[in-house]
């Protein structure tokens, strides 16, 4: 069974497996001062930093051929990994989504 966790700290939560971890978590600022408006938020699996979903990334890998990205409302979640299991993760990580706005 899969373990869950919540991320509290973006407008929204989302639940992961507890071999997974949030690598980054943070609001992109511009060099002129302008802000995202979400927050963005880097999941990789712990000891393989190579599986990893994005969640509203700024720039999103440039090789869209291989990534799959789905939308919650104004969010978007990613991966360009072709791997089973990221994959499997990727769909539970947008099926419990949830905007807190």
């Amino acid at each position: 069974m899969i373990g869950e966790r919540l991320n509290f700290k973006a407008d929204f939560t989302f639940k992961y497996p507890p071999n997974w971890k949030i690598k980054e978590d943070y609001l992109y600022e511009t060099p002129a001062g302008e802000k995202a408006e979400h927050q963005t938020v880097i999941l990789v699996q712990t000891g393989k930093e190579s599986n990893r979903i994005s969640i509203n990334e700024r720039q999103f890998p440039s090789d869209w051929e291989n990534c799959k990205a789905e939308w919650v409302g104004p969010h978007w979640i990613g991966t360009c990994s072709e791997v089973s299991e990221v994959l499997e993760v990727l769909d539970r990580v947008v099926s419990s989504f949830q905007s807190t706005h």
